[in-house]
């Protein structure tokens, strides 16, 4: 899931990893891993806490990109 994902595509405890954000201001990088722990359908928004210790809510409106991490770290051969 790209910049084209919803928040209703992401539900709490999926494994996701950042592709890329639009925040000047996070430590974030691209590959940094997190789980979601919700949604806000309202205001296009998707909670996560961030493998290093970080919450960072995403918004692919304003394309943050987010992708669906698998176990294993296998991924989809169209990811």
């Amino acid at each position: 899931m790209t910049s084209d994902a919803s928040p209703a595509d992401y539900q709490p405890g999926n494994r996701v990893i950042l592709i890329a954000t639009t925040d000047p201001h996070t430590r974030l990088t691209p590959g940094t891993c997190g789980t979601v722990t919700g949604r806000d359908d309202l205001h296009g928004q998707i909670h996560i806490a961030w493998d290093d210790g970080s919450t960072l809510s995403m918004l692919p409106a304003e394309r943050d990109q987010i992708r669906r991490s698998h176990p294993g770290g296998a991924q989809p051969a169209d990811a």
